[in-house]
Formats: structure tokens, sequence, C-alpha cells
């Protein structure tokens, strides 16, 4: 399998509930590889990078990392972050399409934690989007909006920031406030058309080739996909917007495209999350 489900919390849960646990710990930063020369390719990928792309594709900033999550019996999700930034994460999930072939163990890993969100429209349908050349990664694939959290917004700038003092709720706040962000930007939906208060965390999913883990997100919005489709998008990562019905999804999951195009492995990942999500609330409302 091109992805794995690592953590699939059933009917999902709420920014505000008490069952998400986090602990922010600088113990859960990448560790060091041992060779100096492979430490050095991540320096050597980013200079490239930049060269291909520009400053004004590619910018350094601070990322969690997920360290690894856990599922306890009573419904509660621990998440073990630490702090990590994009160019440790182009210069070692990046650096080949089998980075633990160089690094060999996961700690020496970047591992930044994104996230993507399946957003609903009135009218019955899921805006994906079809990615611009203008992006670190993914050039031409279809995904759902999404991105990385900012630790910066909760003052951490460096890798080395002190974290000791840091609430967990603001983390809480952060990963679900960025997913939004994402939403807003890169599909051009303003907040106000969105539900946020019962937006909900689904799981995480993972590429198994290089480990990029996110969370998946689902948000109900008030407008239709014609409304939507007429929007200006924020953000140039976006190339086209497509539209999924919702009876479309299973297809999409099964086959990996939409309107004949890839999806990236981790958002295949994510709609198949969200069809076990709505199986347990069909579940639940049948009980």
């Amino acid at each position: 399998a091109m992805y794995e489900i690592l953590v699939c919390n059933g009917t999902g849960l709420t920014a505000r509930d008490d069952r998400l646990i986090i602990e922010l710990d600088r113990k859960n930063n990448r560790k060091p590889h041992p060779s100096p020369e492979i430490e050095d390719r991540i320096e050597e990928r980013w200079e490239d990078q930049l060269g291909k792309k520009g400053e004004s594709v590619l910018w350094n900033a601070t990322k969690f990392r997920l360290e690894s999550a856990r599922e306890a019996g009573d419904g509660r999700l621990h998440l073990m972050l630490g702090i990590t930034d994009y160019r440790e994460y182009q210069g070692t999930n990046l650096l080949t399409t089998e980075p633990l072939l160089v690094f060999q163990h996961e700690r020496h890993l970047s591992n930044a934690f994104g996230n993507c969100c399946v957003v609903r429209t009135c009218d019955g349908k899921v805006p994906f989007l079809l990615r611009s050349r203008r992006v670190g990664e993914g050039e031409g694939f279809v995904v759902l909006p999404g991105g990385h959290a900012e630790p910066s917004r909760l003052g951490i700038e460096s890798m080395g920031a002190d974290i000791s003092n840091t609430s967990p709720k603001k983390v809480i706040s952060e990963l679900f406030t960025s997913t939004v962000q994402e939403v807003v930007e890169e599909v051009g939906i303003s907040r106000d058309h969105l539900h946020i208060d019962q937006m909900k965390m689904l799981g995480i999913v993972r590429r198994t080739a290089d480990l990029k883990a996110q969370m998946v997100c689902v948000i109900d919005c008030d407008l239709s996909s014609i409304d939507v489709n007429q929007l200006p998008q924020l953000e140039p990562e976006c190339q086209q917007l497509l539209f999924a019905d919702f009876a479309d999804l299973a297809s999409v999951s099964d086959t990996g495209r939409l309107m004949g195009i890839k999806l990236m492995p981790e958002h295949v990942g994510a709609v198949a999350l969200y069809l076990r999500f709505q199986e347990s609330v069909h579940e639940c409302k049948r009980t």
C-alpha cells in the first residue's frame, strides 16, 4: 500500500474534545544522523531546491514533528510532538523516494506533521486541488486542501526554542486553526461560510515511502460547489479546483484518481479515512 492509516478516531474529535492529548517536548525532535556526510545532504538538498524553485515558493519555518501517535482503549488519542522545520523536511523525508535507505532510522527524519481537510459543500461535493508547479512537492497531483501547522504562531521560531511551557491547548488550537486557514487560502472559502465549531479530526494517515504523516479533518461549508468554484484562491499552489460528488469518493479511494489524475498517496488515504468516518457515523445512527 502507498499509504497507511495510523489512527482512525471513529466519529472524530473536535478541538474541544478532552480525549485529544498533546505532549510537546524537545525529546521528540529529530535526532541528527551520526554521519556528518549524511547530515550535510540536508543543506545540499535545501540549496538545490531553492535554486530550482526560488524563495517565493520555498521558505523555511518551524513545523511540528510527529514522533508517535497512540490510541488508548478509552478513546483518547495521544500525540507525541517535537519541533522540526521545512528545511529538515525537504532534506530528510523528501531527499529520496525511500529516505530510510539513507537515514536508516525514523528518528533521523523530520516527519513534519501535516494536515488536510475534506470540505463538504451544501450541494454534496468535495473540492480537491490540482497542484501547480509553484509548490515544494506534489507538482501536478490532486490533493485535498491542506499544509502544515505553524509553531511560529505560538512563538516557536526555531528548533532550539524553549517549548517547556507551551500550552497543549494552544498546540491543539493551532493544529485545527491552521487546517481552517489552509481551506481559506487554498480554496478561497471565507471563515464565515465554514462550520468551524463542528470541524472534526478523523485521524492520521501516512505515506509509506517517506513516512509523511498528516491529520485528516472534515468541515462543512454553507456554499455550493458552483459558489466555491467562482471564489478567488489566495495561494498560487492551486492550478484548478476539481469537485467530487460524495457518491464518487469510494471510486477515488479505490483508484487513487480523480478525473483521471493521480492523487498524492496520503490524500488517497485521507479519502479512505473519511469513508470509514462516514461508516462510523451511520452505524451510530443505526444503533
